[in-house]
């Protein structure tokens, strides 16, 4: 016999006294239904189980594969040009070029005072071309004066301003408005002054500025504040600048250094 039955009478009582004569008074009603003047009604001997819901088991994520990092950044893939020497054994004509702010003018005096602590004041000279900026050039004046080096202030740099017998240091100050319409000056070294606490959004952002001058020699300065060395590391290694100086934020005479390796390296905590 089916579990489940259909009766079927013309009223709801014949209905359900058919389902007691059939199946008993224990019978359980499954459904009923009345249509065209009839009841139909399912019932059946057993309650019917309700099965559960099935429970979707859910697919094993994808295996994400392993992702390999690159290798560390290491000093060991710079160039330190200047390794080996000192502050007071450089020579030439050095001109500084950077954003607002990263420490050009600080980096010149620091340069300067330790030059001529040890070779005297007559041999170095120093040219200002910071015509935009009201007070630009008033710490050179400053101390230009106290040290007794030669100071010129001057709107535009050619060989014959900066290249001279008589000098065997030239530092040149620089604004950062000039890098738009800037040109190399023949005998003249440049530097790319940045700062360690700049973010690599505006280091790039700077050296985009800077590509036109194509400078190769670095100047890293706010090296005795906090800041992400392995990634500014990282950024080094892909600008192709080679570091040469670094300077802190304070300190005169002192806080500038020429550039090495092992020096770079603790600085960047290797």
């Amino acid at each position: 016999m089916d579990s489940v039955q259909t009766f079927t009478a013309d009223s709801m009582h014949k209905a359900l006294t058919l389902v007691r004569q059939s199946l008993g008074a224990d019978a359980f009603i499954l459904s009923q239904e009345n249509q065209g003047g009839l009841v139909t009604i399912k019932a059946s001997v057993t309650e019917m189980q309700i099965p559960e819901p099935i429970q979707e088991v859910p697919e094993p994520p994808e295996l994400v594969p392993e992702l390999i990092l690159p290798e560390p950044a290491s000093t060991a893939d710079l160039v330190f040009p200047w390794a080996g020497k000192t502050l007071p054994e450089l020579t030439g004509a050095f001109r500084v070029l950077g954003a607002s702010g990263v420490g050009k003018t600080s980096l010149i005096i620091k340069w300067l005072v330790e030059w001529v602590m040890h070779n005297g004041p007559d041999g170095a000279l120093v040219v200002a071309t910071d015509h935009h900026r009201l007070g630009a050039n008033e710490p050179l004046q400053l101390t230009c004066q106290l040290l007794g080096v030669e100071l010129v202030e001057t709107a535009e740099i050619t060989p014959r301003t900066v290249v001279r017998r008589d000098k065997r240091l030239t530092l040149i100050d620089s604004c950062a408005a000039e890098l738009e319409f800037h040109s190399p000056v023949a005998g003249v070294q440049e530097l790319t002054v940045l700062s360690a606490l700049h973010s690599l959004c505006a280091l790039d952002s700077q050296l985009e500025v800077l590509k036109q001058a194509q400078p190769g020699f670095l100047a890293l300065t706010h090296v005795d504040q906090p800041f992400a060395s392995k990634e500014l590391l990282g950024w080094l290694r892909e600008s192709n600048l080679q570091p040469v100086l670094t300077g802190s934020s304070a300190y005169v005479p002192g806080g500038l250094d020429v550039a090495e390796e092992a020096n770079f390296a603790k600085l960047m905590g290797e």
